[in-house]
């Protein structure tokens, strides 16, 4: 029960923390790349290919056309892989999940990328 009372606190204040930083920070000019993508929805697309559109633009379907839409899928998919990271650690040796999910949710490299929605 502490394990999973202290997964859904560290997931919670990370996801605030995340909302916090992107609601101060501009839109990236790739992000503004993959917004126009998903106004213009495609099979495919040269360069990349069209599920971060996808996502883009379901999210702009509810919430608008604004940068929380743009940026909202990345913070959904960050929570899954922290999800699947705690899980997967579990996995292979237990009592290691916490630390996994610590470090996806703190190191500044999935802290970042995390609230930009590139296929990167």
């Amino acid at each position: 029960m502490t394990s999973t009372r202290n997964l859904s606190l560290l997931i919670l204040v990370s996801l605030i923390l995340r909302l916090i930083c992107m609601t101060y920070s501009q839109a990236l000019t790739e992000e503004a790349y993959y917004w126009n993508y998903a106004l213009h929805l495609d099979f495919g697309y040269l360069d990349h290919p069209p599920m971060v559109a996808y996502l883009i633009h379901l999210s702009s379907l509810i919430l608008g056309n604004n940068e929380w839409a743009i940026r909202l899928p990345a913070i959904l998919c960050w929570m899954g892989m922290a999800y699947y990271s705690y899980q997967l650690s579990e996995l292979i040796q237990k009592n290691t999940g916490l630390t996994a999910l610590l470090l996806v949710s703190v190191l500044p490299f999935f802290f970042l990328q995390s609230m930009f929605m590139t296929p990167d």
